[in-house]
């Protein structure tokens, strides 16, 4: 699998070496994504998504968080997240028209 021609596999090397998806930590430190994105873009998805921030992709992928955690503050960071997202798929479309 791959995003705009970038990987999103890596190889681990050691006694055996193995092949494994990358971490979204390992994603947006890509040169790929530092091609697609800005600082800010990056930032913002550390922020929101990793444990630099407040690592939503996380906690609610592995059910952590309770009703009273799913903040109108925390639904606006992920919305953000997702418009920067948008932008970058209308600039493509663009492209290709």
């Amino acid at each position: 699998r791959d995003i705009h021609s970038g990987e999103t596999t890596k190889i681990k090397e050691g006694k055996k070496t193995v092949v494994a998806e990358m971490l979204l930590d390992d994603l947006i430190r890509t040169d790929t994504f530092v091609e697609l994105f800005s600082d800010e873009d990056k930032d913002l998805f550390l922020y929101t998504f990793t444990k630099e921030g407040y690592n939503i992709r996380n906690d609610v992928a592995h059910g952590f968080y309770l009703p009273c955690d799913y903040t109108v503050f925390k639904a606006t960071l992920v919305f953000l997240c997702i418009l920067r997202l948008v932008r970058f798929d209308n600039d493509i479309i663009s492209c290709h028209k």
